[in-house]
């Protein structure tokens, strides 16, 4: 159900209530078939499916970390290793 009479009611909503109709009134009369979705026949993925390791399952089942997380703990252990090198230098010149 639509909590506002204005608001959109996605399309594969619409599509599943317009089947279980059809099924339930079949007995009565019969109802013409929706024509394919025109969305998701041009895009069968939709984005941000999670990677996949070489058996199919997700790479963090798996155990793979994520090339940005290593750029980040990359960048992290460069940050500290200046903050140590410049903590050593402010040390020497006094």
């Amino acid at each position: 159900m639509a909590d506002d009479d204005k608001s959109w009611i996605p399309e594969a909503g619409v599509r599943k209530f317009y089947s279980k109709m059809a099924d339930v009134l079949s007995s009565w009369f019969s109802l013409e078939a929706l024509p394919a979705p025109k969305f998701e026949s041009t895009r069968p993925h939709k984005a941000g499916n999670p990677p996949r390791g070489s058996e199919g399952c997700s790479k963090v089942v798996e155990g793979g970390i994520n090339k940005n997380r290593l750029k980040r703990q990359q960048k992290r252990l460069n940050r500290s290793k200046a903050r140590a090198a410049a903590k050593g230098l402010e040390q020497l010149k006094m």
